[in-house]
């Protein structure tokens, strides 16, 4: 049996790639780094302690900034803020891809992603597959690193006037 530098059989996890597991794991870590600054944001917004919130995944964070955000606030705040929503909205649906689901190798070398649906909601009931490649990944990295990159400049729009959100 053959087993990779980490000691993990090919029979748990097959052949991949490690440049596979680099960039599923570089999009985990950016993926943490960009929930604590989301939760970050969405305390800036509510006018929360820094001990509020901390339990929220970051879709839901995401979903709540975006309430948030369109119902109050200067419309130019607004804009840039929901756009940036969005970004952030899709970075997290990539992520959660990679990080839930199974990637059993596959012989034509695409990275076949698969995983059961859950009963507990009903726009996940089905099961839900997906074929990517090193395009893919890299293009769910570059989401990830615009969404950190952007974040200063959201903060900084409604860190400093929290009332007008609330």
């Amino acid at each position: 049996m053959r087993v990779d530098a980490f000691g993990v059989p090919d029979t748990l996890l097959g052949p991949l790639p490690d440049e596979f597991y680099g960039a599923v794991g570089r999009i985990i870590c950016l993926s943490a780094l960009l929930e604590n600054k989301m939760l970050s944001l969405y305390q800036a917004l509510t006018g929360s302690q820094q001990d509020e919130h901390t339990r929220l995944p970051l879709s839901e964070l995401v979903n709540r900034c975006s309430a948030v955000v369109s119902a109050a606030g200067p419309s130019d705040t607004r804009d840039r803020m929901s756009t940036y929503l969005v970004l952030v909205d899709s970075a997290t649906k990539d992520r959660n891809d990679y990080a839930h689901n199974l990637w059993p190798a596959q012989p034509d070398g695409q990275f076949f992603g698969w995983r059961p649906g859950r009963a507990t909601r009903a726009s996940d009931n089905e099961d839900q597959m997906t074929s990517k490649n090193f395009a893919d990944l890299q293009g769910t990295i570059d989401l990830l690193v615009a969404s950190l990159a952007e974040w200063p400049h959201c903060f900084a729009l409604v860190s400093g006037t929290p009332d007008e959100f609330r």
